[in-house]
């Protein structure tokens, strides 16, 4: 089976369908999915999943091989899945094949229970080479091999503004201008997220900003009171016997917030990947708003060079303005009898963002701590992971008044 050349906008709106998506396979072998542009879809773009036992797949072996798709903007669902560009929930018996997709802004993050070592994150520099190079397309361009094998021949066009434009009937479009149309698309996409917005929003949906760049993430490390630890490819909290304790701040640029906006939600996503063994205790975490620090000098002593924290470990307040207080803005437990799945931990930090885009304190971060620090550690990846997926993300819903 093959499925080519088609644009899915918003597919899977169904908030009670475990099964709804983009793309959803059950028990197909050698499926091919290429050239397509997936924006908004729900759950997943493409997915792996049982969608009813009357029709589960008997055996293994099947294979999807998905390559020079356009996949952006995946949205959460209450059923269907955190928004992933990607998710095997069949991984005993099925499998991805992943080559050259263009991935942004997917809300679960790229992949669940998949991989694939030559698909493209949009970053920045694409929109500058875009822009330079109009329809021409060079090989090393990140995502060439997706703008440049289509989706062709669409019957569609959208503008400045979003609207999709209907072709007059019985035109067609050439290579040239299908690949100036995609090119253009990706463009306005790419544009809307770093300048923080998403596209396609509904009236009733509200807006989201997404924040994937973290200023600074440091680890504060008792055994190493002295020592700045921000260049690691991964933070953590909790107590280990033979090294003490573990806390992190986290600082994510709120400027692009304005302060006419109403915060409706923000939430902090943390990928969990240590360790893959049981604990003693349930790690419980909690988020306070730190004292200033500086991200270049910060340890578990000082919150900046030649200024120690009054309290070892991390001066904070809690939700209540208690200084050292013991009312999280938010938390989070996972039991001590989870493994790491492949997936995010959220933590609700909207009121802690809404009092730093109103004004009310400067924005300091987020310091995050085990409740009780007693051989329950684990370790989530920072901003230095090299996986830009699993990186840690903050993301805002608000409405403009």
């Amino acid at each position: 089976m093959r499925i080519h050349n088609n644009k899915f906008y918003k597919t899977g709106i169904n908030p009670g369908a475990d099964w709804s998506g983009g793309v959803v396979l059950n028990g197909f072998y050698d499926t091919l999915i290429e050239n397509n542009i997936f924006d908004g879809c729900y759950g997943a773009a493409i997915a792996h999943k049982e969608v009813d036992g009357e029709f589960s797949s008997s055996g293994s072996g099947y294979t999807t091989i998905a390559r020079n798709n356009i996949i952006i903007n995946s949205q959460s669902s209450p059923a269907a899945g955190e928004g992933y560009a990607f998710n095997n929930e069949l991984k005993d018996t099925h499998s991805f094949i992943l080559q050259n997709n263009c991935l942004l802004n997917n809300a679960g993050g790229n992949y669940m229970y998949a991989s694939s070592t030559s698909d493209i994150e949009v970053d920045p520099a694409l929109i500058e080479q875009l822009d330079k190079n109009g329809s021409s397309v060079p090989d090393n361009l990140p995502c060439a091999e997706a703008i440049k094998a289509g989706p062709q021949g669409l019957s569609y066009e959208i503008n400045d503004d979003g609207i999709d434009i209907e072709q007059e009937e019985g035109q067609e479009e050439g290579l040239e201008s299908a690949i100036k149309r995609v090119i253009s698309e990706i463009i306005r996409f790419v544009k809307s997220i770093f300048s923080g917005f998403t596209s396609g929003g509904s009236d009733n949906e509200g807006l989201k900003i997404a924040l994937p760049s973290v200023v600074s993430d440091n680890r504060l490390k008792e055994e190493s009171s002295n020592t700045t630890f921000r260049e690691t490819e991964y933070i953590d909290v909790g107590e280990r016997p033979e090294s003490g304790k573990y806390r992190d701040v986290i600082l994510f640029d709120l400027s692009q917030l304005r302060k006419t906006y109403e915060i409706e939600k923000a939430t902090l996503f943390m990928f969990w990947y240590y360790p893959d063994e049981t604990r003693p205790e349930d790690t419980i975490l909690e988020v306070y708003r730190p004292e200033k620090w500086c991200e270049e000098h910060v340890t578990w002593e000082s919150r900046e060079t030649g200024t120690l924290w009054q309290n070892s470990g991390g001066d904070w307040y809690d939700k209540n303005g208690v200084s050292q207080g013991d009312t999280p803005y938010a938390t989070i437990t996972i039991k001590g009898s989870n493994l790491p799945d492949d997936r995010y931990c959220e933590l609700d930090v909207t009121k802690l963002v809404q009092e730093y885009a109103s004004g009310n304190y400067e924005n300091t971060g987020f310091l995050i701590k085990a409740r009780e620090e007693s051989s329950n550690y684990i370790a989530f990846y920072s901003s230095e992971w090299q996986n830009k997926s699993q990186r840690p993300k903050l993301i805002i819903e608000y409405a403009d008044e």
